[in-house]
């Protein structure tokens, strides 16, 4: 019994309390209201919402879907999203699983469907919009569903109520067994539904043309902040645009739905129409250069495996528990009839039996089944990658992951990609991974197990390394590669060229694969030089096919045959093997010779009889530290050839155990050398104070005693050279080991009047002294490379703060093999207990403030969503990805600035109407003028001689010195800001030079910019031709710049979140932790840095921790947006100008319109006048008779 307390439809009657009965497994009632709110999360991609009611219709087997809009002003977003396919349809039971959450007939290992979780619909349309309804045809049945948000808020209803009604498709009439219910969910339906009658509802369902099919109309739709639809279905009437998405910096299937839908599939097997025009769907494989499949083997997939192998474990032991209690049963009661030979008996026992052996069967089944899986479970997993450039658009490049040939994936930049160079640009991956590789996300955007696909990705961009060296275009160059196919910019977001010669031989690589309207198989055309250009019509069938061999739909389908590459792993030759063998010989041989010439020191007095030049560092403290420098560094710059050729320190042995008597000290015995030279000797400390320092200086100073935990020792020999004394080469040695402890060092290098930090990472000596190459931590690619040479005691070169013994962690924005080296030798340091750790509360407050930062700055579209960054550890804070972070904030930065151009081109619109209005005047004025003066004399020039003659010769006279005004007027069109269209685009530029020629007025125009490539400098074009515009005059109207992020109620959260106490139930970050959080905070306060502050930008570099979550936010954001107000202000003042310039080209050319138009009136005037004084009874009111009465004088001749 359920009790809903329903509306009455209408409002005049009070609302009843409606009792109905329903069966237990009726389909009206869900779990709770709740969850179907929470659907709407879901989806960030909103077109992966759109895409989730596409697969629906693929997995039933549709040939056909429609996606159109139709227009209902009354409904919130004023428009409906129709879904409509020529699937199979469902009965009412099927629509039952549909509407039930979680409950899907797809989920099988083998399936090859699409849906698995059985919540697609429902989390696509909630995203979508706040209703919908669903026609459905199977059977002779007709089905419809309904779902409202609407309907339970304003009933106030916690369960949710969802209508079933079916009708006959033949009678119309309704298919139900209980006639108040049906009134009930059909009265529902229409109040809530766009719907509001059966006849209406009746029109949806013809619709569905044929036998079977779906329609699910979504309304209600979601709104954003400015009152519109997150979809813009009326910027392009044929195509689903995402709303408030700029043209540049984001890809057009993230834009388009038109785009999106193209790639959906792998293997596309159904018609897609959007707003009636059918999507050109697309076979990646086929539309790229020099494709080539790579066959891949793993057994690192085992998440979704191993949980196959758990559920059937499960089934396996149900059964076979199943099994033992049926034959358990039987046993029992054949022990209970015993002797018993009655009919009913025997057939009692028998029905037993034959259950109890069906159930073994089925367990036996299982079992197998089980035991298949689990060896599968160690089995390899195969994928085939399918590489292939994208020679028709290479700025679209990167990986496109399907899974059950749905696209999940796309862009996804892997393997040398990553590095952001030339190499492998251009290039378009494609796997389609299985069910049981990897498991998609319920939103279908990601996958589940994220670990394994990173190694996926990792295995592709292996792969895609070899395929790159496989095709061998970075042998052959790969700029001269582009240039063979238009692409003449340097800019690679630039488009091909559009030349027929590009044209003609991009489609000679790349033959046209087009799919059958009718059979739906995918042909491929055989090339053709006049179809180059050729646009081929939606409904393409295969008997259009020039290939005879494939022009009919019976023909089986050709397969891509791509050849197949192989992973070639780098194997080391037997000559590299043997360099490296003797590298480790003579290596091995020279620290043998250096544990030789030590000499045992056993007493005081054999230390006297040492050179004063000893040093008593421990042999620990002084090799370890070069032999891992050495490994650390492995780009060291070479040598100099004296320093390359002096003989290295020889390794000192490892000091004993400390013990009660005094242990004999190890000594390098001393080589016949040159008199002793002063040497640098560093202090340094031991622990517990028992190791003490001697430092050597030019005056000899007394050996420090000996004691049981010192290793004192003896430099080695340097042989002179003939190309300078011992103390030069010695010199040199010294600085350059000086030189060398500047590796890793912090600093700041300017680079075109700005301050860029970065980390030296190799130094030379060079002829000015010694030098720098110092790589930066981010800097704008297209204006400053990533690393320089610099001198080092340059201006423009200082020091930041020195990074702390305890944690030297590479920046996260760059790095490099040396610097994670770098990085994973500081965390192998013992840190240094006498500098006091931050506190927990300091790494709390550091925390919040990087959350504070990244959600104030945060970009629009980054790839991880900003409600997460409120929940991010220390630990994920640090591995946060800055890069991306920065550029995608400098592409929101530039999008704005852009706008502020974008909005004065459309200010200039208001003011295009009367500019053109007034040349078009202009130029007809001055058409009549010198229509009107050419038939005054032609018509004098008939007049007979006499006093009019005198007359006609006085005014032709004064007609010849207006025909002289031609030139003036003609160099009033010099300095005129045009577009001239060359090559189907607009450019802008300024007229240079006016001359008349055969074919009318010509003007010689100077473009601003052109691509020189392929427009020339300047150009003759005619005044009146099509491709000549005037530019379009300004408005002088200013708007104000928008900030990009901001405002006060994001201040005060962090504010508040300043004050919260930390949680003490957490382990406290590490120490490492803390300095990266601090790095990276100095790295944003520098990058953001706005100017004028009161702080100097150099003093963030030395603040510590407790300094800096004591900095000044509030007043850092609000002198931040004054920059940026600035900045804006200084765009609009541009655009500003530029529209007063093309407001004093409107003026003037109405003030040349007026001109001319007194000419004409003043000249019409002297015309009747004169006529009249020929025949006065002559009676012309209006311009028009005049025109007449001159033409029809001079057709007449008399």
């Amino acid at each position: 019994m359920l009790d809903i307390r329903l509306s009455d439809c209408q409002a005049s009657r009070p609302a009843p309390t409606v009792h109905f009965h329903l069966p237990a497994t009726a389909p009206v009632i869900l779990s709770a209201y709740f969850a179907i709110s929470s659907l709407r999360t879901t989806h960030e991609f909103l077109f992966g919402a759109l895409a989730e009611l596409v697969d629906n219709a693929r997995d039933a087997e549709a040939t056909r879907i429609d996606i159109y809009t139709e227009q209902k002003p009354e409904l919130r977003g004023g428009y409906t999203l129709c879904f409509l396919d020529d699937g199979t349809g469902m009965d009412p039971s099927e629509a039952t699983h549909v509407i039930q959450f979680g409950k899907s007939s797809k989920r099988s290992p083998e399936s090859t469907q699409i849906g698995q979780y059985g919540n697609g619909l429902k989390s696509g349309s909630m995203r979508i919009g706040k209703d919908f309804i669903l026609f459905t045809k199977k059977e002779n049945k007709m089905t419809c569903l309904f779902l409202s948000r609407t309907f339970h808020e304003e009933e106030a209803i916690d369960e949710v109520i969802v209508p079933l009604p079916t009708w006959n498709c033949q009678t119309k009439q309704p298919i139900t067994d209980n006639p108040e219910k049906f009134a009930i969910e059909t009265e529902l339906i229409y109040k809530y539904s766009p719907f509001k009658s059966e006849a209406q509802v009746m029109e949806q369902f013809k619709k569905i043309e044929g036998d079977s099919g779906t329609l699910v109309i979504i309304y209600n739709l979601k709104l954003m902040d400015n009152h519109e639809t997150e979809l813009d279905v009326t910027s392009d009437p044929q195509d689903i645009l995402m709303a408030g998405t700029p043209l540049e910096g984001v890809k057009p299937e993230r834009r388009s739905f038109r785009a999106y839908a193209a790639v959906l599939y792998i293997d596309p097997r159904m018609r897609i129409f959007i707003q009636g025009v059918k999507v050109r769907t697309k076979r990646l494989s086929c539309c790229l250069y020099k494709p080539r499949m790579y066959r891949y083997t793993s057994t690192r997939f085992k998440t979704r495996a191993e949980q196959e192998v758990k559920k059937a474990d499960h089934l396996a032991k149900v059964a076979e528990e199943k099994a033992r209690e049926a034959e358990s049963k039987a046993r029992a009661l054949e022990l209970k009839l015993g002797g018993d030979l009655a009919r009913e008996a025997r057939a009692l026992l028998r029905k037993a039996q034959d259950a109890a052996v069906m159930l073994r069967r089925e367990a036996d089944m299982k079992k197998r089944i089980q035991e298949a899986k689990q060896r599968a479970l160690k089995e390899p997993k195969e994928l085939c990658f399918i590489f292939g450039v994208n020679i028709a658009q290479r700025e679209l490049d990167g990986m496109f992951v399907h899974n059950c040939s749905r696209l999940i994936k796309m862009y996804e930049k892997v393997g040398p990609q990553l590095e952001g160079g030339m190499a492998c640009g251009g290039v378009v991956g494609v796997v389609d991974v299985p069910y049981l590789v990897l498991e998609p996300t319920h939103n279908k955007q990601d996958f589940a197990d994220n670990k394994e696909y990173r190694h996926l990705l990792r295995a592709m961009g292996d792969h895609l390394a070899q395929y790159w060296k496989d095709i061998g275009i970075a042998q052959k160059g790969i700029v001269k590669f582009w240039d063979e196919f238009g692409y003449l910019s340097a800019n690679w977001n630039q488009p091909p060229s559009s030349e027929v010669r590009y044209k003609r031989r991009r489609a000679m690589e790349i033959p046209i694969t087009i799919q059958c309207d009718k059979c739906l198989k995918w042909r491929t055309l055989p090339f053709q030089i006049q179809a180059v250009d050729k646009v081929y019509p939606d409904s393409w069938v295969c008997s259009m096919n020039p290939d005879g061999t494939q022009d009919r739909c019976d023909a089986l389908e050709q397969k891509p045959n791509l050849p197949v590459g192989t992973l070639k792993k780098d194997t080391k030759s037997t000559e590299d093997k043997q360099k490296q063998l003797t590298e480790k010989i003579r290596q091995q041989q020279e620290k043998l010779e250096a544990m030789q010439k030590t000499t045992t020191v056993r007493s005081s007095a054999d230390l006297k009889n040492l050179p004063l030049e000893v040093g008593t560092r421990p042999a620990a403290e002084t090799q370890a530290p070069r032999t891992s420098e050495k490994l650390q560094r492995p780009r060291s710059p070479p040598l100099p050839t004296m320093i390359k050729n002096a003989p290295s320190r020889p390794p000192i042995s490892k000091p004993p155990p400390l013990s009660k008597k005094p242990t004999p000290i190890q000594i390098q015995k001393p080589a016949p050398t040159p008199p002793p030279r002063p040497t640098l000797a560093k202090k340094e400390e031991v622990s517990k104070g028992r190791t003490s320092a001697v430092k050597a200086a030019p005056p000899p100073p007394k050996p420090a005693p000996p004691t049981p935990r010192t290793a004192v020792a003896k430099p080695p020999a340097r042989p002179t050279t003939p190309r300078g004394p011992p103390a030069r080469t010695a010199q040199i040695t010294d600085s350059y080991l000086l030189s060398f402890k500047d590796k890793g060092l912090l600093v700041e290098v300017k680079v075109n009047k700005e301050w860029f930090t970065g980390r030296v990472t190799a130094v030379e000596a060079g002829k000015q002294g010694m030098r720098w190459k110092v790589k930066f931590d981010y800097v704008p690619t297209t204006t400053t490379p990533r690393d320089r040479w610099v001198l080092k005691n340059s201006e423009d070169v200082r020091l930041m703060r020195p990074p702390s013994p305890e944690s030297q962690t590479p920046d996260t924005l760059q790095g490099n093999e040396e610097e994670e080296e770098e990085g994973a030798a500081a965390r192998r340091m013992e840190p240094d207990t006498t500098q006091p750790a931050p506190s927990r509360e300091t790494t709390e407050s550091l925390v919040t403030m990087m959350r504070t930062f990244l959600r104030y700055f945060f970009p629009p579209n980054f790839q991880i969503p900003k409600e997460d960054v409120n929940s991010m550890s220390a630990e994920e804070l640090v591995a946060f990805p800055m890069k991306e972070y920065f550029q995608q904030y400098e592409v929101g930065l530039q999008s704005l600035c852009n706008s502020y151009q974008t909005r004065a081109d459309a200010r200039t619109r208001v003011v295009e109407e009367k500019s053109n209005s007034a040349e078009a005047r202009l130029r007809e004025a001055e058409e009549k003028l010198q229509k009107l003066r050419t038939n005054i004399v032609a018509l004098l020039q008939k007049v007979q001689e006499g006093l009019l003659g005198n007359r006609t010769g006085v005014f032709s006279c004064s007609f010849k010195v207006k025909r002289g005004d031609r030139p003036e007027e003609w160099r009033k069109d010099k300095g005129l800001l045009v577009e001239v269209k060359v090559n189907k685009e607009w450019f802008t530029g300024r007229v240079t030079a006016v001359e008349a020629g055969k074919q009318g007025m010509r003007w010689k125009v100077k473009f601003d910019y052109v691509p020189t490539t392929t427009t020339p400098r300047d150009r003759w074009v005619l005044k009146n031709s099509e491709d000549v515009r005037l530019m379009r005059p300004p408005s002088p109207e200013s708007q104000t710049p928008d900030t990009l992020q901001g405002n006060e109620e994001e201040e005060e959260e962090g504010a508040a979140a300043r004050r919260m106490e930390p949680d003490t139930t957490q382990p406290a970050p590490s120490r490492e932790t803390t300095e990266s959080l601090v790095t990276m905070m100095r790295t944003f306060l520098r990058y953001f840095f706005p100017p004028n502050f009161r702080i100097p930008k150099e003093d963030v570099n030395s603040m510590s921790a407790e300094e800096l979550v004591a900095f000044p936010m509030k007043e850092y954001f609000q002198q931040y947006e004054v920059g940026l107000q600035s900045l804006c202000n200084s765009y609009q003042t541009r655009a500003d100008a530029r529209t007063r310039v093309v407001e004093e080209k409107s003026n003037s050319a109405e003030a040349r319109l007026r001109e001319a138009e007194e000419k004409l009136q003043k000249l019409r005037t002297n015309i009747v006048a004169l006529l009249q004084k020929v025949q006065e009874d002559i009676d012309i009111n209006t311009d028009d008779e005049l025109d007449a009465y001159i033409e029809d004088l001079l057709t007449k001749g008399d």
